[in-house]
């Protein structure tokens, strides 16, 4: 989820370019100020410069026109300051009101072990964290079949396109590592890296929902996130497959989108 500075930064940086685009069109335009008077149902036009009046004449000519062009551009550029200034204030003096950007800054006696690993990634530092080592889950190392364009080996061809489409969209990831809960090791099967938020969260692909014991196993692993403070849809997500193994790649590349960025 992207808070609100983003947006503001995001239209900040377009005012910018929209003021540098005014500025540079002003150049050869006329200068001057015009006064206007209605006679008969026409109006006509007068041009006072460096102390001097001439009449122009009636009717829209060029350099009434771009005299009145001028004079937009500039009251335009005056808003377009004070409103980037409100902007950059805006940005320098945010605070997210969202709980994980406060719990993030308090003392760790008073953080839950559940934040201590869902919440500490420093966005700067992103690439460096998915290059370095970490620890792996050992189980069924032989069910680790299918490579993906980062060069992992998972599971099923499913996790292969969600992995790729991570890679592709520069999404930093760890697969399977380890994460601690309750006395068990359970193993996430995407460990992501949300720069925009500055926290990781989980992501499970669930395959083979028409198997019982796998969904008794998905069911299991799904109240241990809850029991320790990870919310479904705020700390980890969930992509699935249906009964014949089809897999919806445009949903889950809406899902990355919107929480992964």
């Amino acid at each position: 989820m992207r808070n609100s500075r983003d947006y503001v930064q995001r239209e900040l940086l377009r005012f910018q370019e929209m003021r540098q685009k005014y500025f540079e069109e002003l150049d050869g335009l006329p200068e001057g100020h015009l006064e206007a008077g209605d006679i008969n149902g026409n109006r006509y036009y007068t041009l006072s410069l460096d102390g001097k009046r001439a009449y122009l004449g009636r009717g829209q000519m060029p350099v009434v026109q771009g005299i009145q062009k001028r004079y937009l551009l500039e009251k335009s550029i005056l808003i377009l300051d004070k409103d980037i200034k409100l902007m950059k204030d805006y940005v320098k003096k945010y605070s997210s009101p969202y709980g994980d950007d406060l719990i993030k800054r308090l003392p760790k006696a008073y953080k839950p072990e559940s934040v201590l690993n869902s919440v500490a990634i420093n966005c700067t530092d992103s690439d460096k964290w998915e290059r370095s080592q970490y620890v792996r889950s050992g189980r069924n190392p032989e069910g680790l079949k299918h490579r993906t364009i980062k060069g992992d080996m998972v599971r099923s061809k499913s996790e292969v396109l969600i992995a790729n489409m991570l890679f592709t969209k520069n999404i930093p990831y760890h697969y399977e590592e380890e994460l601690p809960l309750s006395g068990k090791i359970i193993a996430p099967d995407f460990k992501i890296a949300v720069c925009s938020e500055n926290r990781f969260k989980l992501l499970e692909h669930c395959g083979m929902m028409g198997n019982d014991q796998y969904c008794a196993s998905f069911t299991w692993k799904l109240q241990m996130y809850i029991r320790n403070g990870y919310l479904p849809w705020k700390d980890v997500f969930f992509t699935f497959e249906d009964l014949d193994g089809n897999i919806d790649t445009k949903l889950i590349d809406e899902m990355i989108e919107n929480y992964f960025l």
